[in-house]
């Protein structure tokens, strides 16, 4: 809950005013931000997951299903952690 009030407050606070492209790359550059946004972004997505996970295995219809499903999912959540955390890493080095 803490690092998603962060993140919704950060956000505001950048919306509220004329914020362009590069204000909110100098924003994710300060490293105290890209720490935190990775963080947030690891957790959201192992939230996710979890969620997920918990619907496959309530309402999958087979085992084998049930597993592909399952597969198929930890696969996508990788991919998506690890290309956010990537595009984080990539702004705040430059």
């Amino acid at each position: 809950i803490p690092l998603s009030l962060w993140f919704v407050f950060s956000v505001a606070m950048l919306a509220t005013g004329e914020a362009n492209y590069e204000d909110v790359r100098w924003w994710v550059a300060a490293p105290s931000v890209a720490v935190v946004l990775v963080l947030f972004l690891a957790t959201a997505v192992y939230h996710s997951l979890l969620g997920i996970q918990v619907v496959i295995e309530d309402y999958a219809g087979g085992d084998a299903a049930r597993l592909t499903l399952l597969l198929l999912s930890k696969f996508f959540h990788v991919l998506v952690a690890v290309a956010g955390i990537f595009a984080v890493l990539k702004v705040a080095l430059g």
